[in-house]
Protein backbone atom coordinates (compact mmCIF):
# COMPACT_ATOMS: atom_id res chain seq x y z
CA UNK A 1 0.00 0.00 0.00
CA UNK A 2 1.41 3.59 -0.94
CA UNK A 3 2.80 5.56 2.19
CA UNK A 4 2.45 8.61 3.31
CA UNK A 5 3.85 11.02 5.62
CA UNK A 6 1.81 13.07 7.54
CA UNK A 7 5.20 15.00 8.85
CA UNK A 8 5.27 17.23 11.77
CA UNK A 9 1.75 16.97 12.83
CA UNK A 10 1.04 18.82 16.23
CA UNK A 11 -1.42 16.78 17.82
CA UNK A 12 -3.41 19.08 20.52
CA UNK A 13 -3.24 16.83 23.57
CA UNK A 14 -5.98 17.08 26.17
CA UNK A 15 -5.16 19.17 29.00
CA UNK A 16 -3.69 21.41 26.58
CA UNK A 17 -0.20 20.04 26.89
CA UNK A 18 1.48 20.46 22.97
CA UNK A 19 4.12 18.19 21.92
CA UNK A 20 5.45 17.20 18.50
CA UNK A 21 5.33 13.91 17.00
CA UNK A 22 6.55 12.20 12.87
CA UNK A 23 4.61 9.90 12.27
CA UNK A 24 4.41 7.56 9.47
CA UNK A 25 1.26 6.77 8.13
CA UNK A 26 -0.84 4.70 5.49
CA UNK A 27 -3.38 7.43 3.41
CA UNK A 28 -6.07 5.11 4.70
CA UNK A 29 -4.89 5.46 8.08
CA UNK A 30 -4.19 9.16 7.90
CA UNK A 31 -7.82 9.56 6.28
CA UNK A 32 -9.40 7.32 8.91
CA UNK A 33 -7.61 9.59 11.80
CA UNK A 34 -8.75 13.11 10.46
CA UNK A 35 -12.71 11.22 10.41
CA UNK A 36 -11.75 10.46 13.66
CA UNK A 37 -10.21 14.20 15.24
CA UNK A 38 -13.33 15.48 12.95
CA UNK A 39 -16.09 13.68 14.86
CA UNK A 40 -14.79 13.81 17.84
CA UNK A 41 -14.50 17.91 17.39
CA UNK A 42 -11.52 18.70 16.84
CA UNK A 43 -11.27 20.43 13.03
CA UNK A 44 -8.14 21.74 13.67
CA UNK A 45 -6.30 18.69 13.21
CA UNK A 46 -8.80 17.25 10.98
CA UNK A 47 -7.66 19.83 9.45
CA UNK A 48 -4.02 19.55 9.91
CA UNK A 49 -3.95 15.76 8.34
CA UNK A 50 -6.15 16.07 5.36
CA UNK A 51 -4.28 19.26 4.22
CA UNK A 52 -1.26 16.97 4.37
CA UNK A 53 -2.64 13.94 2.69
CA UNK A 54 -4.03 16.67 -0.06
CA UNK A 55 -1.12 18.35 -0.89
CA UNK A 56 0.55 14.69 -1.68
CA UNK A 57 -2.38 14.56 -3.54
CA UNK A 58 -4.57 17.03 -5.07
CA UNK A 59 -7.31 14.98 -5.99
CA UNK A 60 -7.60 12.47 -3.31
CA UNK A 61 -12.09 12.96 -2.70
CA UNK A 62 -11.86 12.17 0.77
CA UNK A 63 -9.06 14.39 1.83
CA UNK A 64 -10.21 17.41 0.31
CA UNK A 65 -13.84 16.53 1.64
CA UNK A 66 -12.42 16.83 5.17
CA UNK A 67 -10.24 20.00 4.23
CA UNK A 68 -13.44 21.37 3.20
CA UNK A 69 -15.37 20.78 6.13
CA UNK A 70 -12.60 21.29 8.86
CA UNK A 71 -12.16 24.75 7.45
CA UNK A 72 -15.85 25.49 7.82
CA UNK A 73 -15.61 24.46 11.43
CA UNK A 74 -12.83 26.32 11.77
CA UNK A 75 -14.71 29.53 10.40
CA UNK A 76 -13.00 29.60 7.10
CA UNK A 77 -16.56 28.83 5.38
CA UNK A 78 -15.28 30.31 1.59
CA UNK A 79 -12.32 27.64 2.08
CA UNK A 80 -14.63 25.32 2.76
CA UNK A 81 -16.44 26.40 -0.65
CA UNK A 82 -13.59 25.84 -2.40
CA UNK A 83 -12.73 22.62 -0.99
CA UNK A 84 -15.48 20.99 -1.42
CA UNK A 85 -15.70 22.25 -5.24
CA UNK A 86 -12.43 20.89 -5.64
CA UNK A 87 -13.70 17.31 -3.88
CA UNK A 88 -17.00 17.33 -6.57
CA UNK A 89 -15.20 17.49 -9.22
CA UNK A 90 -12.40 14.84 -8.51
CA UNK A 91 -15.48 12.60 -7.88
CA UNK A 92 -16.82 13.05 -10.88
CA UNK A 93 -13.51 12.82 -12.59
CA UNK A 94 -13.29 9.44 -10.51
CA UNK A 95 -16.16 8.28 -11.39
CA UNK A 96 -17.10 7.69 -7.52
CA UNK A 97 -20.51 6.09 -6.50
CA UNK A 98 -23.72 8.46 -5.79
CA UNK A 99 -23.70 8.15 -1.85
CA UNK A 100 -20.37 10.15 -1.72
CA UNK A 101 -21.30 12.80 -4.15
CA UNK A 102 -24.07 13.29 -2.00
CA UNK A 103 -22.23 13.84 0.74
CA UNK A 104 -20.05 16.62 -0.91
CA UNK A 105 -23.08 18.15 -2.37
CA UNK A 106 -24.32 18.34 1.31
CA UNK A 107 -20.56 19.64 2.48
CA UNK A 108 -20.66 22.04 -0.27
CA UNK A 109 -24.35 23.49 0.16
CA UNK A 110 -23.29 23.94 4.30
CA UNK A 111 -20.53 26.16 3.70
CA UNK A 112 -21.83 27.96 0.92
CA UNK A 113 -24.90 29.23 3.18
CA UNK A 114 -22.39 30.32 5.82
CA UNK A 115 -20.57 32.24 3.60
CA UNK A 116 -23.70 33.81 2.68
CA UNK A 117 -23.90 32.67 -0.92
CA UNK A 118 -27.31 31.65 -0.99
CA UNK A 119 -27.66 31.06 -4.24
CA UNK A 120 -24.80 28.41 -4.50
CA UNK A 121 -26.22 27.08 -1.61
CA UNK A 122 -29.68 26.51 -3.75
CA UNK A 123 -27.24 24.83 -6.79
CA UNK A 124 -25.55 22.33 -4.20
CA UNK A 125 -29.39 21.41 -2.53
CA UNK A 126 -30.54 20.57 -5.80
CA UNK A 127 -27.27 18.29 -6.64
CA UNK A 128 -27.76 16.53 -2.96
CA UNK A 129 -31.94 15.96 -3.89
CA UNK A 130 -30.99 14.30 -7.10
CA UNK A 131 -28.61 11.59 -5.43
CA UNK A 132 -30.18 11.35 -2.41
CA UNK A 133 -30.05 7.65 -1.22
CA UNK A 134 -34.10 7.16 -0.52
CA UNK A 135 -37.19 9.09 0.20
CA UNK A 136 -36.97 10.40 3.65
CA UNK A 137 -33.59 11.50 2.91
CA UNK A 138 -34.48 13.34 -0.51
CA UNK A 139 -38.00 15.06 1.49
CA UNK A 140 -35.22 16.18 4.50
CA UNK A 141 -32.93 17.70 1.87
CA UNK A 142 -36.02 18.96 -0.27
CA UNK A 143 -37.07 20.67 3.14
CA UNK A 144 -33.88 22.64 3.39
CA UNK A 145 -33.82 23.68 0.16
CA UNK A 146 -37.53 25.11 0.41
CA UNK A 147 -35.89 27.00 3.11
CA UNK A 148 -33.16 28.39 1.54
CA UNK A 149 -34.95 29.45 -1.91
CA UNK A 150 -37.52 31.55 0.80
CA UNK A 151 -34.25 33.42 1.77
CA UNK A 152 -33.61 34.53 -1.98
CA UNK A 153 -36.25 37.43 -3.07
CA UNK A 154 -35.08 37.73 -6.93
CA UNK A 155 -34.12 34.71 -9.52
CA UNK A 156 -33.64 35.13 -12.98
CA UNK A 157 -33.19 32.18 -15.97
CA UNK A 158 -32.28 32.02 -18.88
CA UNK A 159 -32.09 30.43 -22.49
CA UNK A 160 -31.18 30.39 -25.96
CA UNK A 161 -31.70 28.07 -28.89
CA UNK A 162 -30.18 28.13 -32.15
CA UNK A 163 -31.93 26.22 -34.99
CA UNK A 164 -30.76 25.98 -38.33
CA UNK A 165 -33.64 24.33 -40.89
CA UNK A 166 -34.72 23.64 -44.12
CA UNK A 167 -38.03 25.14 -43.25
CA UNK A 168 -37.63 28.25 -41.44
CA UNK A 169 -41.35 29.36 -42.49
CA UNK A 170 -42.54 25.81 -42.24
CA UNK A 171 -43.69 26.55 -45.85
CA UNK A 172 -43.48 23.17 -48.26
CA UNK A 173 -40.77 20.43 -48.81
CA UNK A 174 -41.27 20.81 -52.39
CA UNK A 175 -42.73 23.73 -54.95
CA UNK A 176 -46.35 21.39 -55.26
CA UNK A 177 -49.42 21.26 -53.27
CA UNK A 178 -49.76 17.49 -52.42
CA UNK A 179 -52.52 16.79 -50.26
CA UNK A 180 -52.89 12.72 -49.86
CA UNK A 181 -51.69 11.96 -52.95
CA UNK A 182 -53.75 14.54 -54.67
CA UNK A 183 -51.43 17.80 -56.56
CA UNK A 184 -53.32 20.74 -55.93
CA UNK A 185 -51.02 23.36 -57.68
CA UNK A 186 -47.88 25.00 -57.43
CA UNK A 187 -47.06 26.96 -54.36
CA UNK A 188 -44.66 30.05 -53.96
CA UNK A 189 -43.95 32.99 -51.93
CA UNK A 190 -43.67 32.24 -48.01
CA UNK A 191 -45.50 29.02 -48.77
CA UNK A 192 -42.21 27.50 -49.84
CA UNK A 193 -39.90 25.48 -47.54
CA UNK A 194 -36.82 28.24 -47.29
CA UNK A 195 -33.53 27.20 -45.92
CA UNK A 196 -32.50 29.64 -42.74
CA UNK A 197 -31.95 29.71 -39.10
CA UNK A 198 -34.54 30.04 -36.15
CA UNK A 199 -33.09 31.55 -32.82
CA UNK A 200 -34.67 30.98 -29.73
CA UNK A 201 -34.69 33.50 -26.48
CA UNK A 202 -36.14 33.70 -23.17
CA UNK A 203 -34.96 35.96 -20.19
CA UNK A 204 -37.39 35.11 -16.87
CA UNK A 205 -37.29 37.00 -13.68
CA UNK A 206 -39.06 35.76 -9.93
CA UNK A 207 -39.21 37.89 -6.99
CA UNK A 208 -40.22 36.12 -3.88
CA UNK A 209 -43.28 37.52 -1.79
CA UNK A 210 -42.00 35.17 1.08
CA UNK A 211 -43.75 31.97 2.91
CA UNK A 212 -47.44 32.39 4.74
CA UNK A 213 -48.17 33.12 8.22
CA UNK A 214 -49.18 29.27 8.02
CA UNK A 215 -45.91 28.35 6.86
CA UNK A 216 -47.29 26.13 4.83
CA UNK A 217 -46.94 28.32 1.54
CA UNK A 218 -44.89 30.96 -0.41
CA UNK A 219 -45.85 33.34 -3.22
CA UNK A 220 -44.18 34.45 -5.97
CA UNK A 221 -44.11 36.78 -8.94
CA UNK A 222 -42.41 36.05 -11.98
CA UNK A 223 -42.45 38.62 -15.43
CA UNK A 224 -40.64 37.27 -18.52
CA UNK A 225 -39.73 38.22 -21.93
CA UNK A 226 -38.66 35.66 -25.02
CA UNK A 227 -38.26 36.11 -28.72
CA UNK A 228 -38.27 34.05 -31.41
CA UNK A 229 -36.73 35.27 -34.87
CA UNK A 230 -36.15 34.34 -38.09
CA UNK A 231 -33.50 34.83 -40.92
CA UNK A 232 -32.45 33.36 -44.20
CA UNK A 233 -29.06 31.63 -45.62
CA UNK A 234 -27.73 34.04 -48.08
CA UNK A 235 -28.38 31.92 -50.76
CA UNK A 236 -32.28 32.10 -49.61
CA UNK A 237 -31.95 35.65 -49.66
CA UNK A 238 -30.38 36.17 -52.67
CA UNK A 239 -32.76 34.23 -54.73
CA UNK A 240 -35.49 35.17 -52.59
CA UNK A 241 -34.85 39.41 -52.94
CA UNK A 242 -39.01 39.99 -52.18
CA UNK A 243 -38.97 38.04 -48.33
CA UNK A 244 -37.85 39.87 -45.26
CA UNK A 245 -37.73 37.12 -42.74
CA UNK A 246 -38.23 39.24 -39.96
CA UNK A 247 -41.37 39.59 -40.76
CA UNK A 248 -42.15 36.20 -39.40
CA UNK A 249 -40.52 37.42 -35.86
CA UNK A 250 -42.65 36.76 -32.84
CA UNK A 251 -42.29 38.73 -29.17
CA UNK A 252 -43.96 37.73 -26.13
CA UNK A 253 -44.36 38.82 -22.47
CA UNK A 254 -46.14 37.35 -19.39
CA UNK A 255 -46.41 38.18 -16.09
CA UNK A 256 -47.53 35.15 -13.39
CA UNK A 257 -48.30 34.44 -9.73
CA UNK A 258 -46.88 31.07 -8.38
CA UNK A 259 -47.82 29.69 -5.16
CA UNK A 260 -45.85 26.49 -3.68
CA UNK A 261 -47.95 24.81 -0.91
CA UNK A 262 -47.83 21.74 1.00
CA UNK A 263 -51.15 20.25 2.03
CA UNK A 264 -52.23 18.56 5.51
CA UNK A 265 -53.04 15.09 6.05
CA UNK A 266 -51.66 11.84 6.06
CA UNK A 267 -52.00 11.65 2.06
CA UNK A 268 -49.73 14.12 1.62
CA UNK A 269 -47.10 13.65 3.95
CA UNK A 270 -43.50 12.90 2.56
CA UNK A 271 -44.91 14.95 -0.88
CA UNK A 272 -43.34 18.08 -2.24
CA UNK A 273 -45.49 21.06 -2.41
CA UNK A 274 -48.26 21.72 -4.81
CA UNK A 275 -47.48 24.42 -7.25
CA UNK A 276 -49.93 26.51 -8.82
CA UNK A 277 -49.16 29.24 -11.28
CA UNK A 278 -51.86 31.86 -13.41
CA UNK A 279 -50.14 33.86 -15.53
CA UNK A 280 -51.19 36.31 -18.69
CA UNK A 281 -48.85 37.01 -21.56
CA UNK A 282 -49.29 39.03 -24.66
CA UNK A 283 -47.16 38.35 -28.16
CA UNK A 284 -46.46 41.14 -30.88
CA UNK A 285 -46.63 39.24 -34.26
CA UNK A 286 -44.64 41.32 -37.31
CA UNK A 287 -44.66 44.38 -34.95
CA UNK A 288 -48.48 44.23 -34.27
CA UNK A 289 -50.16 43.60 -30.86
CA UNK A 290 -51.57 39.50 -31.48
CA UNK A 291 -53.06 36.64 -29.24
CA UNK A 292 -52.96 37.37 -25.31
CA UNK A 293 -53.38 34.82 -23.36
CA UNK A 294 -54.58 33.34 -19.70
CA UNK A 295 -53.22 30.37 -18.47
CA UNK A 296 -53.31 28.34 -15.21
CA UNK A 297 -51.15 25.38 -14.07
CA UNK A 298 -50.94 23.11 -11.17
CA UNK A 299 -48.44 20.51 -10.72
CA UNK A 300 -49.07 17.77 -8.61
CA UNK A 301 -46.46 15.49 -6.90
CA UNK A 302 -47.79 12.03 -6.69
CA UNK A 303 -44.63 9.85 -5.27
CA UNK A 304 -41.14 11.87 -4.29
CA UNK A 305 -38.95 8.52 -4.80
CA UNK A 306 -39.75 8.13 -8.27
CA UNK A 307 -39.75 12.04 -9.10
CA UNK A 308 -43.26 11.43 -10.38
CA UNK A 309 -45.70 13.99 -10.66
CA UNK A 310 -48.87 15.64 -12.59
CA UNK A 311 -49.22 18.70 -14.47
CA UNK A 312 -52.60 19.98 -15.60
CA UNK A 313 -53.02 23.75 -17.65
CA UNK A 314 -55.77 25.45 -19.06
CA UNK A 315 -55.59 28.35 -21.75
CA UNK A 316 -57.40 30.51 -23.41
CA UNK A 317 -56.22 32.78 -25.96
CA UNK A 318 -58.11 35.94 -27.92
CA UNK A 319 -56.53 35.62 -31.64
CA UNK A 320 -57.69 37.15 -34.25
CA UNK A 321 -60.30 36.25 -36.85
CA UNK A 322 -60.94 33.69 -37.90
CA UNK A 323 -59.61 32.17 -34.88
CA UNK A 324 -61.14 34.38 -32.52
CA UNK A 325 -60.96 32.97 -28.78
CA UNK A 326 -59.21 29.58 -28.33
CA UNK A 327 -59.22 27.01 -25.38
CA UNK A 328 -56.41 24.81 -24.75
CA UNK A 329 -56.03 21.97 -22.00
CA UNK A 330 -53.33 19.66 -21.45
CA UNK A 331 -52.29 16.73 -19.26
CA UNK A 332 -48.60 15.28 -18.36
CA UNK A 333 -47.70 12.58 -16.02
CA UNK A 334 -43.62 12.78 -15.73
CA UNK A 335 -41.05 11.11 -13.38
CA UNK A 336 -38.55 9.39 -13.04
CA UNK A 337 -35.58 7.27 -10.94
CA UNK A 338 -32.57 5.05 -10.97
CA UNK A 339 -31.68 2.30 -13.28
CA UNK A 340 -29.31 -0.48 -13.55
CA UNK A 341 -27.28 -0.42 -16.21
CA UNK A 342 -25.03 -3.73 -17.69
CA UNK A 343 -22.04 -0.65 -17.09
CA UNK A 344 -23.59 1.26 -14.30
CA UNK A 345 -25.98 2.77 -12.08
CA UNK A 346 -27.96 5.14 -14.11
CA UNK A 347 -31.19 6.99 -14.46
CA UNK A 348 -34.48 7.47 -16.43
CA UNK A 349 -36.53 9.90 -16.96
CA UNK A 350 -40.30 10.46 -18.97
CA UNK A 351 -43.05 12.19 -19.83
CA UNK A 352 -46.42 10.99 -21.10
CA UNK A 353 -49.53 13.31 -22.10
CA UNK A 354 -51.97 15.28 -24.14
CA UNK A 355 -53.64 18.50 -24.96
CA UNK A 356 -56.91 19.30 -26.79
CA UNK A 357 -57.32 22.69 -28.18
CA UNK A 358 -60.48 24.27 -29.37
CA UNK A 359 -60.92 27.46 -31.53
CA UNK A 360 -63.48 29.03 -34.26
CA UNK A 361 -61.79 27.85 -36.65
CA UNK A 362 -60.98 24.31 -38.11
CA UNK A 363 -57.44 25.02 -38.41
CA UNK A 364 -57.28 25.79 -34.66
CA UNK A 365 -59.17 22.90 -33.44
CA UNK A 366 -56.74 19.73 -32.60
CA UNK A 367 -55.84 17.01 -30.67
CA UNK A 368 -52.20 16.03 -29.75
CA UNK A 369 -50.37 13.28 -27.69
CA UNK A 370 -46.33 13.33 -27.25
CA UNK A 371 -43.81 10.83 -24.59
CA UNK A 372 -40.94 11.06 -24.13
CA UNK A 373 -38.02 9.44 -22.51
CA UNK A 374 -34.01 10.39 -21.11
CA UNK A 375 -31.65 8.65 -19.89
CA UNK A 376 -28.25 9.55 -18.30
CA UNK A 377 -26.27 6.52 -18.73
CA UNK A 378 -24.31 6.96 -15.42
CA UNK A 379 -20.84 7.59 -17.35
CA UNK A 380 -18.78 10.41 -17.59
CA UNK A 381 -15.85 11.64 -20.06
CA UNK A 382 -13.29 13.08 -18.15
CA UNK A 383 -15.77 16.32 -17.23
CA UNK A 384 -18.24 15.81 -19.77
CA UNK A 385 -21.71 14.62 -18.37
CA UNK A 386 -24.16 13.40 -20.85
CA UNK A 387 -27.81 12.65 -21.37
CA UNK A 388 -29.90 11.15 -24.26
CA UNK A 389 -33.05 11.76 -24.97
CA UNK A 390 -35.94 10.19 -27.75
CA UNK A 391 -39.98 11.36 -28.25
CA UNK A 392 -42.80 11.24 -30.05
CA UNK A 393 -45.63 13.51 -31.32
CA UNK A 394 -48.73 13.16 -33.03
CA UNK A 395 -51.10 15.93 -33.65
CA UNK A 396 -54.74 15.42 -35.29
CA UNK A 397 -57.53 18.29 -36.78
CA UNK A 398 -60.35 16.74 -37.97
CA UNK A 399 -60.58 19.18 -40.66
CA UNK A 400 -57.80 21.78 -42.21
CA UNK A 401 -58.57 24.86 -44.36
CA UNK A 402 -55.28 25.91 -47.11
CA UNK A 403 -56.94 29.47 -47.83
CA UNK A 404 -58.01 27.95 -51.56
CA UNK A 405 -58.60 24.35 -50.42
CA UNK A 406 -60.14 23.04 -47.59
CA UNK A 407 -58.57 19.39 -46.62
CA UNK A 408 -61.52 17.15 -46.45
CA UNK A 409 -59.88 14.48 -44.61
CA UNK A 410 -58.23 17.28 -42.07
CA UNK A 411 -54.38 16.81 -41.40
CA UNK A 412 -52.10 14.49 -39.16
CA UNK A 413 -49.01 15.05 -38.47
CA UNK A 414 -46.42 12.87 -36.62
CA UNK A 415 -43.10 13.28 -35.58
CA UNK A 416 -39.77 12.12 -33.84
CA UNK A 417 -36.99 14.14 -32.09
CA UNK A 418 -33.64 12.84 -30.67
CA UNK A 419 -31.17 15.28 -28.41
CA UNK A 420 -28.34 14.54 -26.42
CA UNK A 421 -27.59 17.11 -23.79
CA UNK A 422 -23.81 18.07 -22.19
CA UNK A 423 -22.91 19.64 -19.04
CA UNK A 424 -19.23 20.25 -17.99
CA UNK A 425 -19.11 19.23 -14.11
CA UNK A 426 -16.84 21.31 -12.29
CA UNK A 427 -17.08 24.53 -14.24
CA UNK A 428 -19.27 26.86 -13.36
CA UNK A 429 -20.35 30.47 -13.90
CA UNK A 430 -21.78 32.23 -10.91
CA UNK A 431 -23.10 29.11 -9.59
CA UNK A 432 -24.33 27.61 -13.09
CA UNK A 433 -22.78 24.83 -15.20
CA UNK A 434 -22.30 25.74 -18.82
CA UNK A 435 -24.19 23.04 -21.42
CA UNK A 436 -24.85 22.37 -24.90
CA UNK A 437 -27.64 20.26 -26.35
CA UNK A 438 -28.37 19.31 -30.33
CA UNK A 439 -31.44 17.95 -31.07
CA UNK A 440 -32.57 16.69 -33.97
CA UNK A 441 -36.55 16.79 -35.06
CA UNK A 442 -37.93 15.49 -37.71
CA UNK A 443 -41.83 15.54 -39.13
CA UNK A 444 -44.10 13.81 -41.56
CA UNK A 445 -47.53 15.05 -42.76
CA UNK A 446 -50.30 14.14 -45.13
CA UNK A 447 -50.01 17.71 -46.09
CA UNK A 448 -46.63 18.25 -47.49
CA UNK A 449 -46.59 21.72 -46.41
CA UNK A 450 -45.28 20.68 -42.94
CA UNK A 451 -43.59 18.17 -43.14
CA UNK A 452 -39.88 19.59 -42.18
CA UNK A 453 -36.43 18.76 -40.84
CA UNK A 454 -34.50 21.19 -38.52
CA UNK A 455 -31.29 20.71 -36.18
CA UNK A 456 -31.33 22.84 -32.88
CA UNK A 457 -28.25 23.84 -30.96
CA UNK A 458 -28.82 25.27 -27.42
CA UNK A 459 -26.53 27.07 -25.73
CA UNK A 460 -26.31 28.08 -21.99
CA UNK A 461 -25.59 27.94 -18.20
CA UNK A 462 -28.02 25.33 -16.06
CA UNK A 463 -28.30 24.06 -12.97
CA UNK A 464 -28.07 20.82 -14.33
CA UNK A 465 -28.10 17.76 -12.47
Amino acid sequence: MRRLMAGAIALALLGGAVSAQTLTLTRDEAVAMARRAFLTGEPALTYAISSKIAEGDPADVEALLLVSASTLALGRPDQGLSFGKRAWTAAALAGRPDALRFEIAQAVARAAWADNQKRAAMFWLNRAEGLAPDADTRAQVASNLGHVKSQIKLTFAGSLQVSPTDNVNRGASTGLLIVQDTVFGTISGWSVAHAGVVTTGALDASYNLGVTASGKARNSLGFGVSATLHSLTRAEAADNPGLVASDLDMYTGHLSWTQERYLDGALFDGLGPVRLTLAASQNWYDGQPYSPGLRAEVDVPLRPAEALALNATLERQWQDEPSGIVDGASLHLRGGGPVTLPWAEGRISYALGGAVLRGGWSNATYDSLDASVTLDPGVDLGPLHSRFGLGVTWRDYDAYSLGFANVTKGRTDRGVWVRADFGLDGVEVAGLTPTLSVMRQMSWSNISKYQTVATSVYLGLAADF
